[in-house]
């Protein structure tokens, strides 16, 4: 279910977050490939991705509570009622 929300919440992004994310998760393109298309350095690159994945992050939690299991990864979810746009 939460898949259905990835896209509208990286289209929610400011522009260059949304476009980065877009390229990189979505798309698949290698972060060296992108960083060289760009003309920025690879760890510039790697900072710019920590930190729209953090944005996105965000805007999921806005939007539910997460259980996760003793790793980390999302085990089941429940939405707050009225903070959802869009998915």
């Amino acid at each position: 279910e939460l898949s259905n929300c990835i896209e509208p919440f990286i289209k929610a992004l400011p522009k260059k977050s949304a476009l980065l994310l877009e390229e990189i998760d979505l798309k698949g393109k290698s972060q060296k490939e992108y960083a060289q298309s760009q003309g920025i350095s690879y760890s510039t690159l790697k900072s710019r991705v920590q930190k729209s994945r953090a944005e996105l992050r965000e805007l999921f939690e806005e939007c539910c509570v997460f259980s996760k299991d003793g790793n980390g990864n999302i085990k089941d979810f429940e939405a707050k009622s009225g903070k959802c746009k869009g998915c």
